[in-house]
């Protein structure tokens, strides 16, 4: 993978209850900040292979550099099945 600014964190945040509930369909977000505006994100999952991964517009702070938002559409079984999801960059 690629390595941040120093100062640069990438943060996974998981479906939300409402998601998985009334939906039945569920997001993880990976969020980076202080990353470069090319940055790219790699998903992976303990099963199975085809990721729906949607790329968010880079926004730029005002350090000059950028908050980048990747967000991975699963449905609720496989988030409930307990397979991981992991984002890196």
């Amino acid at each position: 993978g690629q390595e941040l600014p120093r100062g640069g964190h990438v943060t996974l945040l998981p479906p939300s209850l409402e998601d998985l509930y009334i939906s039945q369909n569920a997001s993880v977000t990976c969020v980076a900040t202080n990353a470069p505006q090319d940055l790219k994100f790699s998903w992976s999952r303990s099963e199975g292979t085809a990721l729906d991964v949607v790329t968010g517009e880079p926004q730029k702070q005002e350090n000059g550099l950028y908050r980048l938002t990747s967000v991975l559409k699963i449905c609720a079984e496989e988030w409930n099945s307990g397979e991981s999801f992991t984002c890196g960059v």
